[in-house]
């Protein structure tokens, strides 16, 4: 992930930094995109984000695999950013896992093809969506989450679940599906649990992630952040 981050931004000499270029065709000015144009949209979405010192830290290339389940949920996260028909990860289990970790390095990956992330934890997520409850926000809340084009939801149901909280991540997670964006998803819970908060939602999910869920099971020196 070398070179993405906004210091790293060289002055384009070609546009002067605007976007496109001026070029002579049949002795006419045309006003083209310039070749720095992709790179520069790469960077707008990284700052938009707020993850440009996150994906500094967090990749695919100094992830911990000194176990067999770091190896085997690296793979399946390279697997996931390389493929085109799911368009859901689950990740979830121990705390301290690498979780978190592998979420920002598949935003990372994204965010590098020049595409828009949005990350959000699951409590941030709830409080949006109750505070606009009832009023033409709620709407507009999930228009836009369930546009983006990357969606990253970080400890999602991390307490057991309201009746509320089940309702709007419902919304939530099916607006995500008609829209077709993609969506990460973290948490210490498995998915079998959040099937058993509610049938409907876990479900969907899991119908949605195929392969690409993983749980990571409580064990000794798996919390790396004890290491």
């Amino acid at each position: 992930m070398e070179g993405l981050t906004m210091r790293n931004v060289m002055h384009c000499e070609v546009c002067q930094d605007s976007g496109f270029e001026v070029v002579m065709e049949d002795g006419r000015p045309v006003a083209k995109y310039c070749a720095c144009l992709p790179r520069r949209r790469t960077l707008y979405y990284l700052k938009k984000s707020g993850l440009e010192g996150v994906v500094e830290r967090y990749r695919f290339d100094n992830f911990q695999t000194g176990e067999e389940f770091q190896r085997r949920m690296l793979e399946l996260c390279r697997g996931f950013v390389e493929q085109d028909e799911r368009r859901m990860l689950y990740l979830g289990g121990y705390t301290g896992a690498g979780k978190t970790h592998l979420g920002f390095a598949v935003c990372a990956h994204f965010l590098s093809r020049g595409r828009g992330v949005v990350y959000r934890s699951y409590q941030q997520l709830m409080n949006e969506m109750k505070s606009a409850l009832n009023t033409d926000a709620y709407e507009d809340l999930l228009r836009d989450y369930g546009r983006a084009d990357v969606l990253y939801i970080d400890d999602f149901m991390k307490y057991p679940p309201s009746a509320a909280d089940i309702r709007h991540s419902f919304e939530l997670i099916n607006r995500r599906v008609m829209t077709d964006g993609v969506t990460v998803i973290t948490s210490e819970q498995p998915l079998d649990t959040v099937i058993g908060y509610d049938e409907a939602l876990g479900g969907r999910i899991r119908q949605q992630c195929g392969e690409f869920a993983f749980y990571v099971a409580p064990g000794p020196g798996r919390n790396w952040r004890l290491k």
